[in-house]
Parts: structure tokens; sequence; C-alpha cells
């Protein structure tokens, strides 16, 4: 009991801590926040000046400040040196311009204007001699190459005349507008051509492709008739109504897309056929599909006219 007690009055109460100390520290850190701000902004006088001043302001730097200038120096001085640093670096450091609206403007960027190949009529040209490269060149059957398409052939083959009736539809708007684009009637008589040939060839791939899923239900999938315009598929399965109405609905977008004229669906080689009749336009018709929609830039409509008319 007595060795507690002799404890007890042997500990030291712990001196209150000092909100002057406190004070002083987040001085410190405001300078070298403002420091670091100025080298930032490559004002490197009054940079050192505030990180300089931190030094001096922070408890530590006056510490050993007054250690250096000895126990008689007043308490006030480093935290007075500091601050005239701080000040004195502020006075010398040189004032910041800003610039006016008009020396703004001067300095803003002038924007490029669009190059050649960026305007309507250079990217109408620069398609036509695209097409042209295409016709010349066959580039789908030369050297055994295969007279199909595969799928990722296919659809940009797809996505690419649906650009090229989009091209054709801003420039028929632009000329409804008063402006000249020069080639857009041989871009799409070009066009016309290439889509003739090209076409018969893309309903003979995707007549392989749904081939290529249907086969394993005992589906025979054929391309008959001029240019491949109807597409047949014959099986057992098709006996059934419901089966026909189910594969008619998941590759009728699709066939409508390569524009064949038909479907067919046959239960065995000889037996009666259910057909149905597709709205596809000419394979040389120049236009876009919106949706299940084709808009004709060869033969303007109703509808096409609305696509014509001008935007603001």
């Amino acid at each position: 009991m007595e060795q507690a007690m002799t404890s007890d009055d042997n500990l030291k109460p712990r001196k209150p801590r000092s909100w002057g100390r406190i004070a002083w520290w987040v001085v410190a850190g405001l300078l070298v926040l403002w420091g670091i701000q100025a080298g930032v902004q490559s004002n490197l006088r009054l940079a050192i000046g505030f990180l300089v001043a931190a030094g001096l302001a922070s408890p530590i730097g006056q510490a050993v400040l007054r250690h250096l200038l000895g126990k008689t120096a007043p308490k006030w001085v480093p935290g007075t040196l500091a601050i005239g640093i701080a000040l004195a670096a502020i006075i010398a450091s040189p004032a910041m311009e800003v610039p006016t609206a008009k020396e703004a403007a001067a300095t803003e960027p002038t924007p490029s204007p669009p190059s050649p190949e960026d305007t309507l009529p250079g990217r109408i040209t620069n398609q036509l001699q695209l097409v042209n490269i295409l016709i010349r060149d066959d580039l789908n059957t030369q050297e055994g190459h295969r007279d199909d398409y595969e799928t990722a052939v296919l659809r940009n083959e797809l996505s690419q005349a649906d650009d090229r009736g989009t091209l054709t539809f801003e420039a028929l708007r632009a000329e409804r507008q008063g402006r000249t684009v020069e080639d857009l009637v041989e871009l799409m008589q070009r066009v016309s051509a290439y889509q003739a040939r090209e076409f018969p060839r893309y309903r003979a791939g995707f007549t392989k492709q749904a081939y290529d899923t249907l086969w394993k239900d005992d589906i025979i999938v054929s391309a008959r008739g001029d240019g491949n315009s109807t597409l047949r598929l014959r099986g057992y399965v098709f006996s059934a109504n419901r089966n026909i109405a189910e594969t008619h609905a998941g590759l009728v977008e699709g066939a409508s897309r390569v524009r064949f004229k038909r479907i067919e669906f046959q239960a065995f080689e000889g037996g009666s056929v259910t057909s149905f009749d597709l709205e596809t336009p000419a394979d040389n018709e120049v236009g876009v599909w919106v949706g299940r929609e084709f808009m004709s830039a060869s033969r303007p409509g109703a509808d096409e006219e609305v696509m014509l008319a001008p935007r603001n």
C-alpha cells in the first residue's frame, strides 16, 4: 500500500496543451500550402519565401531560432520574423497580369478549316473512288476468293451500303438547299452498279450462314431463282405451321437486309411450298435502312421527302 502511494506521488501532471503552439502549427501549414501553390504557378520567389516563413513559424523552427539567438531573445522574435519574410516575399514577387478579353481572344487558337476530304464534296469524291476500285478489282472473286460472304464480311458490306445511302441523302438534301455537289450523280450510278453485282453474292453468303445454323434441325437451306432472289428452307419440321412461323420470324429481317424477294418453306422435296413475299428494294437501289423501313435515295417517296427536307 505504501509502495503504491509512493508511485502515485512520483507521477507528475502533464502540462496543458498550448493553444498558441497549435495556432503556429496551423499558420505553418497554411504557409506550406501557399508555397506549393506558388511553385506550381512558377512563382519561385513567392514559393521560397512562404516555405522559409513556414519553417520559422512552426514551433520547432521557433525553438531552434531562439536557441541560436540565446535565451535572452524575446519569444515573439521568431514568429514576427516568419510573418515578415512572408510579407516581403509577397511584395517582392511579380504581380500576376490578368489578360483582357481582347488579349485572351487573340491568344485562343483559331480553328483550322476542314480539310477537303472532310467536306461533303470531298467525302462524295472519296466514296466514288473507293467504289470504282471495288468494281474494277472485283476483290471478292479474284485469285480464288470465295463467291459468298462470311458473317463478319457480310455485316461490314451491309453497313457500308447503309453508309453510302446516308451520304447520298445528305448530298441530295444539300442540293435541295441550292448547293452544287459534284460527283453525286456519278456516285449513285456506280454504287447502283456495284450493288447489282454484289447483292446476289450477299444472298449466297446469307444462305450459307442460315444453313450453318439450321442444319442440326435437319433443314436444308438454298438460294434459288434469278440472282438468288428466293430463300428456300426444306425439312420435315415444316410440316407444322408453328415451326414455319417461328423460323420465318427469325429470318425475315436478315433476309430483307440482303434483299431476298421471297422465303419458301417445304416439308420434303416435291411437297407443297409455303411462301412469304418480302417487300424489298431492287439490288441497284441506293438507300438506307431505318429500322425495318428502307429509305430509297434512288426513288424518293413521301417518307424520303421528310428525310430530304432542309434541317436547321
